[in-house]
């Protein structure tokens, strides 16, 4: 994830943050779909192996680290620069109007974020209720059904991929782009100067 918020600085300048926020979206569905695919589908075997520097090592083992770090890499990529665009958004306004809303914007954002969280947790607890997922009580190791763990690989891997890229067609729709900031703050400097 570090990595990847290191690389959206770059990818930024080059693809501009719309696309850069699609491009680590589209990196972080596609490797949880990956994952999906080889792990709910049992696509790779469990008893498969692969031969690394004289070792032996499961094969979905090297699979999953692959896709996760891929996963989280976008993610890296994807969450900084979408963090950003509300200050895009708030300098936009300010040229507009010259009335300063980052505090007002920080705040809604805030507490977006804080709602987000607070509902997925629920959701994520009923989901793994309807899963058929055992919780552990008192230090107790307990065995996960087959078909638990086939639907918790299911809603992981494939629904998050999916909620992903709902997301992404909201922000295709992103109409801020560097050219229009650089646009308004030309505007902008052109009506400050005197005639």
């Amino acid at each position: 994830m570090a990595l990847g918020a290191f690389l959206s600085i770059g990818l930024v300048k080059k693809l501009d943050k719309r696309n850069t926020v699609l491009l680590g979206g589209l990196l972080s569905a596609g490797a949880s779909l990956m994952l999906g695919l080889i792990f709910v589908t049992g696509l790779v075997p469990t008893d498969a192996r692969c031969h690394f520097a004289g070792l032996e090592i499961p094969l979905a083992l090297v699979l999953f680290v692959i896709f996760h770090a891929v996963y989280w890499l976008g993610n890296g990529i994807m969450l900084p620069i979408a963090n950003s665009m509300m200050a895009d958004v708030s300098e936009i306004y300010f040229l507009r109007t010259g009335i300063k809303k980052d505090g007002a914007y920080s705040s809604v954002f805030s507490l977006s974020m804080r709602l987000a969280i607070s509902l997925s947790l629920f959701i994520a607890g009923y989901s793994l209720d309807a899963i058929g997922y055992q919780v552990p009580t008192g230090g107790a190791i307990i065995a996960q059904s087959p078909q638990a763990i086939w639907r918790l690989g299911l809603v992981t891997f494939v629904i998050g991929a999916v909620i992903c890229l709902l997301s992404l067609l909201a922000i295709r729709r992103y109409p801020v782009t560097g050219e229009l900031l650089k646009t308004k703050r030309r505007e902008a400097n052109n009506e400050a100067r005197p005639i």
